[in-house]
């Protein structure tokens, strides 16, 4: 599943569009692979719903649904230290 997971947010970089600053933060090279393995989850839904969003997308909402996941990733990989 995760496998999936990441073709699809990957699949989403290559639209033309440069990608949001935060999605920066998704990144998890730098972890422990037990860490990044929580984390990897987190970095493809944020690929995924980048991807997902419109131009119509209200702008204020989609920065906060961006955040709000960093929110839950940091929290999730804490849990896991």
């Amino acid at each position: 599943m995760t496998d999936l997971l990441h073709s699809v947010a990957m699949s989403n970089l290559t639209d033309g569009n440069p990608p949001r600053p935060i999605l920066r933060y998704f990144e998890h090279n730098h972890l422990p692979p037990a860490l990044a393995e929580v984390a990897r989850m987190f970095h493809a839904l944020a690929h995924e719903l980048e991807g997902r969003f419109t131009p119509d997308t209200d702008p204020a909402e989609h920065t906060t649904a961006l955040r709000k996941l960093l929110e839950a990733k940091d929290a999730a990989v804490r849990a896991h230290l």
